[in-house]
């Protein structure tokens, strides 16, 4: 019986010790996508000259660049350019200025003016920000960004609310939540086009929506983040 019991044991750890070493793996491939990632953007924005194709311009953190998903193709912006094509019966060209780990003030301060220097004007222009915000939340210092975030916005840009914080930063979700109603009420306010994020995420919550960090989204959360704004943008028309 304790021969049983001890190589039971041993197998238990067996598997402890694979899982976590698997888990290590996915952790480190996912810290080396950010630069990855963020290599394959800049060349993607680089290719896009003035032409025939649309031009759809993101602006935003992580998430917009892709983290988490098994490719930068398979990220919610890819995901909403292909859409968008499919719709219009047009090419679409992507311009991606997010930033891993990037807040609001850094939107203001960084990918606004980028967006200032471009030579042609976006016929899709999307944000996705202020979750990198919430760990050090400051209520009245995130309405003040944000509201100046949104007046700086192209017309007709999409912005969302905040994911739900479920997966490790469950912790925050309160915060988050009082970020999200924040921003609904200033994109109401200028006239903007809200995406329920906080929404869509929430009603998908599960280990399936997470990537091995359990922070960012997987490669299927990724698809809800897509369809949540595709509810808005599917509504473009495009002449």
């Amino acid at each position: 019986m304790r021969t049983w019991l001890l190589r039971i044991g041993l197998a238990l750890l067996a598997l402890i010790i694979i899982g976590l070493l698997i888990e290590g793996a996915l952790l480190l491939r996912l810290h080396n996508d950010v630069s990855t990632f963020a290599k394959y953007w800049q060349q993607k924005n680089a290719e896009v000259k003035a032409s025939d194709s649309l031009v759809y311009v993101a602006f935003g953190d992580s998430t917009a660049q892709g983290i988490g998903a098994s490719s930068p193709e398979n990220g919610y912006v890819s995901l909403v350019a292909k859409k968008f094509a499919t719709k219009t019966g047009k090419p679409v060209k992507i311009i991606n200025l997010s930033v891993s780990g990037a807040k609001t003030d850094d939107v203001l301060s960084k990918q606004l003016p980028a967006y200032r220097k471009l030579a042609m004007k976006p016929d899709l222009v999307t944000v996705e920000i202020g979750a990198n915000d919430i760990k050090n939340f400051n209520a009245a210092q995130f309405q003040k960004s944000f509201e100046e975030l949104a007046q700086q916005l192209p017309k007709g840009t999409y912005v969302s609310d905040i994911p739900w914080f479920g997966g490790r930063a469950r912790g925050s979700s309160k915060a988050a939540q009082q970020a999200s109603v924040i921003i609904r009420e200033i994109v109401s306010k200028y006239g903007l086009t809200q995406v329920d994020l906080e929404r869509a995420t929430h009603a998908h919550n599960g280990l399936k929506m997470y990537s091995a960090d359990y922070f960012h989204p997987s490669t299927y959360g990724y698809t809800v983040w897509a369809e949540a704004f595709w509810q808005k943008i599917q509504h473009f028309k495009y002449t």
